[in-house]
C-alpha cells in the first residue's frame, strides 16, 4: 500500500514539475514575442540612428542579459564599426569606431551569420577592443544586422556570466537587428532624399537669382554664396578665362582654415591647361580629386605651402566652351 502510495505521489510531483517547467518556457516566448511586437510598433514612427539604437537597447534589456550591450555600423570603406551605442552596467560609453579585422565584429559582418561565444581569449580581446582595456565578460552573443544578404552593422549582447546565451536568445536578438537594419536604412534614404530637396531649392533659387543680375562680378558673388550653402568646404574658388591672357582668373573666392588665408586674386591666377583647375576649363571635364598633390594634373603655387587636400572642380561651360 505504501509502496503504491509513493509512485503516486512521485508520478504526481513529476507532472507538477514538467508544467511548471512548460509554463515558464511559455511565458518566455510570450514575453519575447510581446518585445518583438512593441519593438516593431515603436521603430516605425523612428527617423534617426539614435533614436534606433535605445529603442533596440531598451527592447533588448526585456528578454536576453545585456549588461554588456554595444551597436555599431559598418563602414566598409574604412574597414570599421561606427559604434552609435554602447553601454555596461547601464552606463553610456563615449562613441568610437573600432575595427573589424580579426575580430569577432569582423566574422559577424564577413559571415552574415549569429555568434555565440563564452569565456575565451579571443572574446576577451574582442570586448577589451570595444571597452578600451577593460575586463571583459564572459558569454557574448553577436547578430548581424542584415539588408537582404548585406551585413549593414552588428549588436552584441555580453554577460558578465557564462553559458548565458541559447537559442532562443539568438532569434530574439536576431529579429531585433534586422528591424532595426530596416529602419535604419529608411532613416538613411529619407535624410538622403531631404538632402537633395534642399539642394534642388538652393539651385532653383541661384537660377532665379542669376537671372536677375548683370554683372559678373555679382553673378560670382553669387555661386559663391551657393557653394557655401550646399557643399562642405575649407576653401572655394570661381574663377572666369580671361581671353586676352588665356589665364584662369578668380572672381570670387573664400576660405574657413587659415592654411587658406594667404590665397590672393593673383595667387589663384593660373594659365589655361595647366594645374587641376586650369586642365577642367580646358578639357571642359569635372575632376574629383581625393588627393589633390598626387593628381597628374597638379600644379604647385609658387609661394604657397602644399596642403594635404581634396578637390572637386566643375567647368562653366555653354554649348561646346
Amino acid at each position: 500500500m505504501s509502496n503504491s502510495s509513493a509512485a503516486t505521489d512521485s508520478g504526481t510531483a513529476s507532472a507538477i514539475g514538467s508544467t511548471d517547467d512548460d509554463l515558464t518556457f511559455a511565458r518566455r516566448r510570450a514575453e519575447r514575442l510581446l518585445t518583438l511586437t512593441d519593438a516593431s510598433r515603436e521603430l516605425t514612427a523612428l527617423r534617426t540612428v539614435p533614436e534606433v539604437c535605445e529603442v533596440i537597447y531598451a527592447q533588448t534589456k526585456r528578454v536576453i542579459d545585456c549588461t554588456l550591450f554595444y551597436m555599431g555600423l559598418y563602414v566598409p570603406e574604412r574597414g570599421e564599426v561606427d559604434i552609435q551605442l554602447m553601454m555596461d552596467s547601464g552606463v553610456r560609453y563615449p562613441l568610437r569606431s573600432v575595427p573589424v579585422v580579426e575580430s569577432l565584429i569582423g566574422q559577424t559582418i564577413a559571415s552574415r551569420q549569429p555568434l555565440v561565444r563564452d569565456t575565451t581569449e579571443e572574446l576577451r580581446h574582442a570586448s577589451r577592443i570595444v571597452t578600451q582595456g577593460q575586463d571583459g565578460p564572459r558569454s557574448a552573443l553577436f547578430v548581424p544586422m542584415l539588408i537582404g544578404d548585406q551585413a549593414v552593422g552588428v549588436i552584441s549582447a555580453q554577460s558578465y556570466l557564462e553559458h548565458a546565451y541559447d537559442h532562443d536568445d539568438v532569434l530574439t536578438l536576431q529579429s531585433l537587428a534586422n528591424q532595426a537594419a530596416v529602419v535604419i536604412e529608411n532613416a538613411r534614404l529619407y535624410e538622403q532624399a531631404q538632402g537633395w530637396i534642399a539642394h534642388l531649392e538652393a539651385v532653383q533659387k541661384l537660377g532665379s537669382e542669376l537671372n536677375r543680375l548683370a554683372s559678373v562680378d555679382d553673378i560670382a558673388r553669387s555661386v559663391a554664396a551657393s557653394i557655401e550653402a550646399l557643399l562642405p568646404f575649407d576653401a572655394y574658388r570661381v574663377l572666369l578665362i580671361d581671353d586676352a591672357t588665356h589665364d584662369l582668373t578668380a572672381l570670387a573666392f573664400g576660405s574657413l582654415r587659415p592654411e587658406y588665408s594667404a590665397q590672393s586674386q593673383e595667387s589663384l591666377r593660373v594659365h589655361l591647361g595647366e594645374g587641376i583647375s586650369g586642365w577642367s576649363a580646358a578639357s571642359g571635364e569635372s575632376v574629383l580629386a581625393n588627393d589633390a598633390a598626387a593628381d597628374p594634373h597638379a600644379l604647385p603655387i609658387p609661394g604657397s605651402t602644399p596642403i594635404e587636400e581634396s578637390m572637386l572642380v566643375v567647368p562653366m561651360r555653354r554649348d561646346d566652351a
